[in-house]
């Protein structure tokens, strides 16, 4: 009996042939065994690829961007400041909104692992970091207020998992950060960690509350709420007064945060299903998935061309190094490693 997969071009040079799979190293999910790979192209052109919300959003930023990303699986060893700080946060609202936990047990939870940061950030040689890092006390000020003010009462599924599963379409799957069940309604909320909130306005978030109507037709209203650290500076000695001490800052924070919470630090958009045009967004990531197939048939890193203006917006671009350097092997390379499979 011939090979279903034998009607396809071949693409892969290290390919294989396997009655039943596209290949004898692949591996579930349109992965790949071998070291050098990470996805199977052979499975991708015949299955199209299975993307994300980011993966589609890195691929419109910059093709080199998603081929390192989403093709090769390449990560930084270390994530940026920024992402760690985001990461953080949204580990603390998993845990704060989780219906699978009391709200005593996720405020627990929460202060346990900011204490914890805290020590770890903490450096005694140096004289900025004596009680740990700054940015942490400036989460610390958020989230105190946040369960202060019982913001964090709100309860659902959070992490919540959906697939796209309509005819012609590719498979997108994600996560929403929370979705409330309220009757028959879904409500969802997306949590942004930033400096400022209008990095997150409707233009520029457009494409993955899409993705998350499309993702579950029961959600009728998706609420994105920013959390915008405060841009508060510790006071320093000088001649005429003493500084501040970091328990101090974190004080005066916290009365700043109280008296315009809402309105700077936690700040809520609510937009509704009948706002989007879903079909545009179905025909984007259609497009896309034809796109990369198109590309991988061509072979090699060309066809997934750079957008330079993208290297440092809106921040540095985790494969920047790479693209400036010229480096065509960048696993050599220590600051990277593969995602695991």
């Amino acid at each position: 009996m011939p090979n279903q997969f034998d009607l396809f071009q071949q693409v892969c040079p290290d390919l294989v042939p396997i009655d039943g799979a596209p290949c004898s190293h692949y591996i579930k999910k349109g992965l790949c065994t071998l070291g050098n790979h990470f996805r199977c192209p052979e499975y991708i052109i015949r299955n199209e690829p299975a993307l994300s919300f980011t993966a589609i959003d890195d691929y419109s930023i910059c093709h080199r961007k998603f081929f390192w990303g989403w093709y090769h699986g390449l990560q930084l060893v270390e994530k940026s400041w920024p992402l760690q700080r985001g990461g953080w946060a949204s580990k603390i609202l998993g845990w704060l909104h989780s219906s699978k936990l009391t709200s005593e047990e996720a405020v627990s939870k929460y202060k346990i692992f900011i204490e914890e940061l805290i020590k770890q950030t903490t450096n005694p040689e140096d004289e900025n970091k004596l009680y740990g890092h700054i940015d942490i006390w400036k989460m610390k000020a958020i989230f105190d207020v946040y369960i202060e003010m019982e913001m964090h009462t709100l309860k659902g599924t959070t992490e919540y998992e959906f697939r796209w599963n309509e005819p012609d379409l590719p498979k997108v799957h994600g996560f929403i950060d929370l979705v409330e069940f309220v009757a028959y309604d879904h409500f969802g909320y997306e949590f942004k960690w930033t400096s400022d909130a209008d990095n997150y306005r409707k233009f520029v978030i457009e494409d993955q509350l899409r993705a998350y109507f499309i993702g579950d037709p029961d959600i009728n209203r998706m609420t994105v709420r920013c959390f915008v650290p405060p841009d508060t500076r510790q006071k320093s000695n000088t001649k005429k007064q003493l500084g501040e001490s970091i328990f101090d800052f974190y004080e005066r924070m916290m009365v700043d945060i109280r008296k315009t919470a809402t309105e700077r630090y936690f700040v809520d958009r609510t937009y509704w299903r009948t706002e989007f045009d879903l079909e545009d967004y179905k025909n984007k990531a259609a497009r896309t998935a034809k796109e990369i197939i198109n590309y991988l048939k061509e072979g090699g890193i060309e066809p997934f061309y750079q957008n330079k203006k993208a290297c440092d917006h809106p921040f540095n671009c985790d494969f920047k190094s790479i693209c400036e350097n010229g480096i065509k092997d960048p696993f050599a390379m220590e600051i990277y490693k593969r995602r695991n499979k």
